[in-house]
């Protein structure tokens, strides 16, 4: 068949060419008619103006070969693969008149976008389950069919799982920044996990009218998916949240699971978005009798209950025989049907008015300040804040008051054991698991930090206990149980001895305490004596953590690896840095690196059950008094201060005394309180010489190459001893 010639287009054995109407990268999208079928048709044309490389080639290739095995309503379908005239690659597709997601109209209508989603949804349901991953999920390759029905299209830089065809080089990013999951973003591995994070940011976008994520260029933008937080929806498209945070989360393992998990979210976002409509139109109703005075309520009042009469009757009249005995007792299940709709109404009003949203919090903060803070059921103040959130998820003011209540049940568990109450502290904790079961508080961020803050109070107690009280070890175990800690044995105590009048629960306690005194626990660092004043004893670390110390932490807690990146260098934040791999040789002694400040809080924890002992980082105040000592920490001299490429082995410093308090890593300091951001103390192999001990502030999730941390370890010393030895 000859060919109709256009100069100003390709020649297409078979085609008419009409128009172009898409060019990419890659290639370019005309309209045309298919000559022996007389239908319209799209093709898509490799780059008609250059020569194809070879890797252009294979994306080609491989996206007519991945539309050619997946068969689904909602993915744009191909009719036919061959070669131009000139012998550029093509392929035909059906012609997608409607435009694409951008260019729908009623974009941001809620059953729009209902429709819209649960199309994708099923299409990369399909398609992961035929081994394809997308990679490239944006508005520009949704395309609209005669029908106005959606068709995910463009697979040119998919993944086939199966076939492990990769187009792309290990390392390099696919896909638009603006809609790209932080794995992508990092040229690591993907999965149908990262499709999903590309819905997420469609969703959002299309709820909000804005981007998710926005930065003056692609890298900027790419640096927010990786680094900055979910966002919140407003309260009024607050039904939504719970899909975006399934989606948009940092880690795969945090998302949605698949894509029918996440089309099961979106439907029951869609119901409540149906359920608070049906909600708004009982209470306009309710409102617009009272408007019209008390006669018309109550004639709508009237016309309520007939109606939930004559259902109520047609129910009972389908479930059971047509007898005497059931109509006599019609009236009685009537008039409890018409109770139970009163009492709905006026709940539903309760639950889902915006207006009603202050009276609640303001409850909720009196009976906060009250003290009933999760009991009893019904009337505490977690009730009022989780009954804002159940309408709106996201409320500000809520998540906040639920997070004052969990601070508040951790200050009672804590002073509880303070004073010796064990099954008070116990009843606490239950208390809080249970109000977490009840409203879905697993899921927040405050709840695991409520957890590590018990556990590790918990962990003090028992290790106190088993120097000094064991006879306390029993009661001690239901909440030991309930979190999941080792109930340690009793250490043996000495027998008293005439010429010891202190028994420091330091393993060198043979000799007598002094400042600058070498001590170890079994199981433990070296340590050295930084204060012997009774009510603040206390030994530091001779060195910092170790890479081999932490190793073994990991392998007993299976800790995953925090973000981490160089300090004052946000675009480090796409190199996947570690502390396994933080961008620079160390070897086994040099100081961890790339942990961030609870990785050091969950490390001194697990070291306290180790050794039976209670660890913890120190103070600003604890640490500075040590590095401020010249007889304790040697100043900063000689090449190991100065700015360096990496870090150093700790087996190199001084024996004596505290190694690297001004160099080698900061180290990070102890926080109480909410800890949004936490401190770091102390000069680094980036810093060179600074007699100023330099410090900074920073999120306490992420780790930085150059911040490690150094343990403290109270110890106890009677008052006489302590004062003996000032």
């Amino acid at each position: 068949m000859t060919p109709v010639r256009q100069a100003s287009f390709v020649e297409v054995p078979g085609y008419r060419i009409i128009r172009r109407i898409g060019q990419g990268g890659m290639a370019t999208i005309y309209l045309a008619t298919q000559l022996d079928l007389n239908r319209t048709v799209a093709l898509k044309v490799l780059s008609p103006e250059r020569t194809p490389d070879a890797e252009s080639v294979a994306r080609f290739e491989n996206e007519a070969r991945t539309i050619a095995r997946l068969d689904h309503p909602h993915i744009v379908s191909i009719h036919e693969v061959g070669r131009t005239e000139s012998g550029q690659l093509y392929f035909s597709m059906p012609s997608l008149p409607r435009g694409d997601l951008t260019t729908l109209p009623h974009r941001r209508d809620p059953q729009v976008i209902i429709r819209v989603m649960r199309a994708l949804l099923d299409a990369l349901a399909y398609a992961h389950d035929h081994g394809v991953v997308h990679r490239d999920v944006k508005p520009e390759n949704v395309l609209f069919d005669a029908l106005n029905q959606p068709q995910l299209a463009d697979f040119g830089i998919a993944l086939s799982l199966r076939d492990d065809l990769r187009v792309t080089r290990v390392g390099t990013t696919v896909g638009s920044s603006g809609y790209m999951s932080p794995e992508q973003a990092r040229g690591l591995p993907t999965d149908g996990r990262a499709d999903l994070y590309s819905v997420g940011v469609m969703l959002y976008e299309l709820l909000t009218g804005e981007m998710p994520y926005q930065g003056l260029d692609a890298l900027s933008v790419a640096i927010a998916h990786a680094e900055d937080p979910v966002p919140v929806l407003p309260p009024e498209l607050a039904v939504w949240q719970p899909v975006i945070d399934g989606a948009l989360a940092k880690h795969p393992e945090d998302r949605f699971a698949d894509a029918r998990s996440m089309r099961a979210e979106l439907d029951r976002a869609a119901q409540r978005l149906q359920e608070g409509r049906g909600a708004n139109r009982l209470r306009h109703w309710w409102r617009a009798g009272q408007a019209r005075g008390a006669t018309g309520a109550w004639v709508g009042a009237a016309a309520l209950l007939a109606s939930v009469a004559v259902l109520a009757v047609l129910m009972v009249s389908r479930r059971t025989p047509t007898s005497a005995a059931a109509l006599a007792g019609a009236d009685t299940r009537v008039s409890a049907h018409a109770a139970t709709a009163a009492r709905a109404e006026r709940d539903i009003g309760a639950l889902l008015g915006a207006d009603q949203l202050d009276q609640l919090i303001s409850e909720g903060n009196a009976r906060l300040q009250a003290g009933a803070l999760a009991t009893p059921d019904g009337k505490a103040a977690a009730d009022d804040f989780l009954r804002v959130l159940r309408t709106y998820p996201a409320n500000p003011e809520a998540l906040a008051g639920l997070k004052d209540v969990f601070a508040a049940l951790q200050q009672r568990i804590e002073q509880a054991l303070a004073n010796g109450d064990d099954a008070g502290a116990t009843e606490q904790y239950r208390a809080a698991q249970r109000l977490a079961d009840r409203g879905g508080i697993r899921e927040r961020p405050f709840w695991p930090e409520f957890v590590a803050a018990i556990r590790a109070a918990t962990s003090k107690t028992l290790a106190r206990a088993a120097r000094g009280a064991p006879q306390r070890l029993d009661g001690l175990q239901p909440l030991a149980s309930a979190l999941d800690l080792p109930v340690p044995q009793p250490v043996p105590q000495p027998p008293p001895s005439r010429s010891a009048s202190a028994s420091p629960r330091s393993t060198a306690a043979a000799a007598p305490l002094q400042r600058g005194s070498a001590i170890r626990d079994p199981d433990g660092p070296p340590l050295i004596v930084v204060s012997t004043t009774p009510a603040d004893a206390y030994a530091l670390g001779r060195a910092e953590v170790t890479r081999a110390e932490y190793a073994s932490f990991v392998a007993a807690s299976g800790r995953k690896p925090s973000a981490c990146r160089r300090l004052h260098n946000v675009f480090s934040a796409i190199l996947d840095l570690s502390w396994e791999a933080p961008g620079f040789e160390q070897g086994k002694d040099d100081p961890v690196v790339c942990v961030s400040w609870h990785d050091a809080r969950a490390y001194v924890g697990w070291l306290s059950l180790r050794t039976g002992q209670h660890y913890r980082l120190p103070s600003s105040g604890e640490w500075l008094a040590a590095a401020h000592d010249t007889t304790l920490a040697s100043p900063c001299t000689g090449a190991d201060c100065d700015a360096g490429e990496h870090t150093h082995g700790v087996d190199g410093a001084a024996a004596d005394g505290l190694a690297d308090m001004h160099g080698n890593v900061s180290e990070w300091m102890l926080c109480s309180g909410r800890c949004d951001t936490v401190t770091f103390r102390g000069g680094s192999w980036r810093d060179g010489r600074d007699e100023k001990l330099p410090s900074g502030r920073s999120d306490p999730d992420t780790g930085y190459t150059s911040v490690g941390f150094r343990v403290l370890r109270e110890l106890d010393v009677p008052a006489a001893a302590g004062q003996r030895r000032r």
